[in-house]
C-alpha cells in the first residue's frame, strides 16, 4: 500500500493540525512534502496527498514550521459569514491548529516571513 494509499487534504490538515487551505499553500510552495500538486487549470490544482509521506511527516517533524515560526496568521471564520484575519509576530505559545467556538471557527497557522504571512491572509478574502 504505501505510497500508493492517498488521504484527502481535509484528513491531512486535521491530522497535522493546520487549515485545509495552509495544506494547500505549503505544498504549492513546496514546504509540505506529503505529495504532489496537480496543475488542473489557471488557477486550479489538485493534491495528491500519500498517506506514507504524511506519516512520515507527522512522526518526524521533517518540515515543520512550528520551531521556526516568526508570524501567526489568526483567521476566525464565524456563523454568520463574516470573516477576521490577523497577522502579528509570533509568540512561543502559538502552535498551528483549528478550534470551534459557539460563534466561530478559529485557524491559527505559523509562518517564517511576513510577506508568506500575508499573502496567505489574502487568501482568506477570496
Amino acid at each position: 500500500m504505501g505510497e500508493c494509499q492517498r488521504v484527502s487534504v481535509a484528513q491531512a490538515a486535521e491530522e497535522i493540525g493546520i487549515s485545509v487551505q495552509a495544506v494547500r499553500v505549503r505544498m504549492r510552495r513546496g514546504k509540505l512534502n506529503i505529495g504532489k500538486v496537480v496543475k488542473t487549470g489557471s488557477h486550479k490544482h489538485d493534491y495528491l496527498i500519500y498517506r506514507s509521506l504524511l506519516d512520515r511527516y507527522i512522526t518526524t517533524g521533517d518540515g515543520d514550521q512550528a520551531d521556526t515560526a516568526n508570524f501567526t496568521v489568526i483567521a476566525r471564520v464565524f456563523n454568520d459569514g463574516r470573516t477576521i484575519v490577523r497577522v502579528r509576530p509570533a509568540k512561543p505559545e502559538d502552535k498551528p491548529g483549528h478550534k470551534e467556538t459557539s460563534v466561530c471557527s478559529e485557524w491559527i497557522d505559523l509562518f517564517d516571513s511576513e510577506e508568506e504571512a500575508y499573502q496567505f491572509a489574502e487568501q482568506y478574502k477570496q
